[in-house]
Order: C-alpha cells, then sequence, then structure tokens
C-alpha cells in the first residue's frame, strides 16, 4: 500500500494542502461579506453589486504590478478588457420519478408503459435569493499596456509575450505602447 511508505508528516502536508485548496476554491465574494459594513483594508474589499468591475480592476492592478517588474518597463498603465460579464451557476434541487406499469394478460401480446417526469427547482440561499454553487468569470479579449520603456523593442516583446501566456491571447489582443508619467 503507498500510505505504508509515505511518513506521517507528508500526511499530513497533503491534507493541510487539500484543506487550503478546498477553502481557496470557494468565491471571493462569499468568503469576503461578513456581513457588516465595517472597513476591512486593502486585503479585505467589501464585496459590492458590481463583480465585473471589481474583477476588472483586480486583473488590471495585478498586471501593472507584475509588469513593472519587467527589466526596463519602468511604469506602466494596464487596461483589461473582458468579453462579457461571466456567469453564475445556480445549484438546482433535481427530483425524479420513473415507474414502469405492465400488462400482465393472457395474450401473447404483453404491453407495457414507462413514465418519467423530473422536477427542476433552484436552491434558495435565505429568502429570494438563489444558492450560487459556482461562478464563471469573464474572458478576457484584449489588453493595452502603457509602459515607460515601451519605446524598447525587447521590452515590448517580453511584455506581449508574458500576456500571451498568461491568457492564452493572440498578439494582435495585445497592445504595448511607450508613455510618459
Amino acid at each position: 500500500m503507498i500510505l505504508k511508505n509515505l511518513s506521517r508528516d507528508k500526511i499530513l502536508l497533503a491534507l493541510v494542502v487539500g484543506i487550503l485548496l478546498f477553502l481557496l476554491s470557494f468565491p471571493l465574494e462569499k468568503l469576503g461579506s461578513s456581513g457588516s459594513d465595517g472597513d476591512h483594508g486593502e486585503d479585505f474589499p467589501t464585496v459590492s453589486g458590481d463583480t465585473r468591475s471589481q474583477y476588472q480592476a483586480e486583473l488590471e492592478r495585478e498586471l501593472k504590478a507584475l509588469l513593472e517588474t519587467v527589466q526596463g518597463a519602468g511604469q506602466v498603465k494596464v487596461m483589461v478588457v473582458l468579453e462579457d460579464t461571466g456567469e453564475k451557476v445556480v445549484e438546482k434541487d433535481v427530483q425524479s420519478e420513473s415507474s414502469s406499469v405492465r400488462d400482465a394478460g393472457e395474450s401473447e401480446g404483453n404491453t407495457s408503459e414507462d413514465s418519467f417526469s423530473s422536477q427542476e427547482n433552484t436552491v434558495m440561499e435565505s429568502g429570494q435569493t438563489p444558492w450560487v454553487a459556482r461562478e464563471i468569470l469573464p474572458r478576457v479579449t484584449g489588453i493595452a499596456v502603457v509602459a515607460q520603456g515601451g519605446e524598447n523593442a525587447t521590452v515590448k516583446s517580453e511584455i506581449s509575450s508574458l500576456l500571451e501566456a498568461l491568457f492564452g491571447l493572440p498578439a494582435h489582443k495585445i497592445k504595448v505602447l511607450e508613455g510618459e508619467f
């Protein structure tokens, strides 16, 4: 058995990593909303209704921080274009029922009737709010970067190839320009 070859520390580490992955799989909205209007600081923003704008702003902030670490890029500004607003998949409670009726008459041609019915109800969280099972974030369709070092062909190429790798965008959907700050 595989478990006999593993030490207690390795099993414990795997368990802790599994729990962390489980906790990270929850949407930020559910974990971040505490129900109070208190200030949580920069690290724990209170989630409001406009999730798309928040997602876009967070992407732009993270990309700005990342791109400013590229050698020669200098200060940067980033604009991300999203395809849509994403999608929220609500939890459904599905109840199905099937039945079979067979005629056991004396004739050789026994007849049977099968029926199937299904009823689907949206699971509600509290009152009239549907329970969101998962949220599909909007897809990035374009990125514009203005960088101090944008005149350098190597810097442009590095930034462009980085964004292509991160988002799977074709080169014509990424624009890197020189800017003054």
